[in-house]
């Protein structure tokens, strides 16, 4: 009886030391996530609070662009700890002419060796562009 008692006492204390890993407090997530966003340059210069309860990471705030507000959720779920993200942060952008607009899409078409060839047609309105034309293949439209 010693015996088994003294075996199932090493194996729990080895699968304790294994999997002895104690997970961060939400303070230390919290200083996971905005030492990350320090590094990060798309998230860098961007104003984004970050609050966890258990676990649950909340970002607030805005930013510049689409890319910034990906990226800090991505930090923030691949950060040690977190078992969930939700994502408020808002994406608040310049006012940009239309014709500004089209003319940034019609040259980053031109610019690009597989788009430069196609016949697209750009149309922008109130800041929402739309693009028109054909394409040999469905991979060709997205």
């Amino acid at each position: 009886m010693k015996r088994l008692t003294l075996i199932i006492t090493m194996l729990f204390t080895g699968f304790v030391l294994i999997n002895g890993q104690t997970k961060p407090d939400d303070i230390d997530i919290v200083d996971a996530i905005e030492n990350e966003f320090i590094f990060d340059h798309a998230v860098n210069n961007n104003k984004v609070d970050v609050t966890v309860t258990n676990g649950i990471v909340e970002l607030t705030g805005t930013v510049t662009n689409l890319k910034a507000k990906k990226a800090a959720e991505m930090l923030a779920e691949n950060t040690y700890g977190v078992s969930g993200v939700t994502n408020r942060i808002k994406v608040k952008t310049e006012d940009i002419e239309d014709s500004e607009i089209q003319a940034d899409i019609n040259e980053a078409l031109s610019d690009n060796a597989i788009t430069e060839a196609w016949d697209i047609g750009v149309f922008v309105q109130n800041g929402v562009a739309t693009l028109a034309g054909r394409v040999d293949s469905y991979l060709e439209k997205t």
